[in-house]
């Protein structure tokens, strides 16, 4: 399924899942806030493709991101081969109405491998694109849970 929502993603497909129109609503009201650094803006324009903010905002999302190498291979000559990016995305969503209390609070995590058997620049342009990939597939799985979350709280 995180395949299949990943691929989405990259070919610009935003995915929706079919809640109803009242939880399309509520999501088109949630505002995105700022994240730091390049990696804090690609992952915001990433949400803020999927989640098209309609109208004035009733609730903000905040997000910390996290992410840890792992190594997955060692050559024969001792030096790593391949290493995995563990990245944790902690989220928490309040209403606007000034009073900050938090709805709810969730955590997502995307995984991505990248060789390390190349030069320096090469190993950082794979380590960065699969910050991203981990990126994506964290975020979708974000979307998916802010839906689910609008869908149960309508549901009461």
């Amino acid at each position: 399924m995180l395949a299949f929502l990943y691929a989405c993603n990259i070919a610009g497909y935003r995915v929706r899942p079919l809640y109803g129109n009242h939880v399309n609503r509520e999501i088109e009201k949630v505002y995105i806030a700022t994240l730091p650094g390049e990696y804090g803006v690609y992952l915001r324009n990433i949400l803020r493709r999927n989640i098209l903010l309609h109208g004035t905002p009733l609730y903000r999302l905040e997000i910390k991101y996290t992410w840890k190498e792992q190594e997955l291979a060692i050559s024969k000559d001792g030096s790593s081969a391949r290493k995995r990016i563990n990245l944790q995305l902690e989220c928490r969503l309040v209403p606007l109405d000034g009073k900050n209390k938090q709805l709810t609070a969730f955590t997502t995590d995307g995984l991505a491998n990248f060789s390390t058997q190349k030069s320096g620049y090469a190993i950082e342009m794979a380590r960065s694109f699969a910050i991203k990939r981990a990126m994506n597939m964290a975020a979708q799985s974000a979307i998916m849970f802010l839906y689910a979350f609008f869908a149960t709280e309508n549901a009461h």
